[in-house]
């Protein structure tokens, strides 16, 4: 049965932030998160945040607090992940929706963070009718977001050019 281990984003998070402690007990903490991922570090920030640690670093690359409402259709975000691979298992595409159903559960944390965000240029079909120039964190942070598109889509922006193109930025 495919299933997952964590009832919420927030549990997910509070895992995270315990394997983390492990490696690192203390701050500064410098945290970076991809698409899901960026929406769970955005909530390991908070934990860390509330613990009074800091943070000196939140990145997050093509990561969105708001979500297409197609997504809210289990049959609809199973076509359109099914169109991106044809490689998915059916197994894989139960897991995807299962963390979907986790997003969608989910009602972001509010925290005292800057945040980094690089947001690809080319929009996928979904998402460009809830284009927001900081897809939907600026509600999320009382501080500064600092955007950055970078070129390809949200899947292609992880390759080497968009990487390469992210720590031109960061450093």
């Amino acid at each position: 049965e495919n299933q997952l281990s964590y009832i919420s984003i927030h549990e997910l998070a509070k895992s995270y932030l315990s394997v983390i402690k492990g490696v690192q007990p203390i701050g500064p903490y410098y945290l970076l998160g991809y698409s899901f991922g960026g929406t769970v570090m955005h909530e390991v920030a908070h934990l860390l945040l509330q613990e009074g640690q800091a943070v000196n670093l939140l990145v997050m690359i093509d990561s969105w607090a708001i979500t297409e409402k197609n997504n809210h259709n289990k049959q609809t975000f199973r076509r359109q992940l099914g169109l991106l691979s044809d490689a998915l298992s059916e197994s894989m595409l139960a897991l995807a929706w299962e963390r979907e159903k986790l997003l969608l559960a989910h009602s972001p944390s509010c925290i005292k963070q800057e945040i980094v965000l690089f947001k690809s240029k080319k929009l996928i079909q979904g998402f460009q009718d809830i284009d927001d120039p900081y897809n939907g964190w600026k509600k999320y942070t009382s501080l500064n977001i600092k955007c950055f598109e970078i070129e390809g889509d949200h899947h292609t922006i992880m390759a080497l050019n968009g990487i390469k193109e992210m720590l031109a930025i960061l450093y």
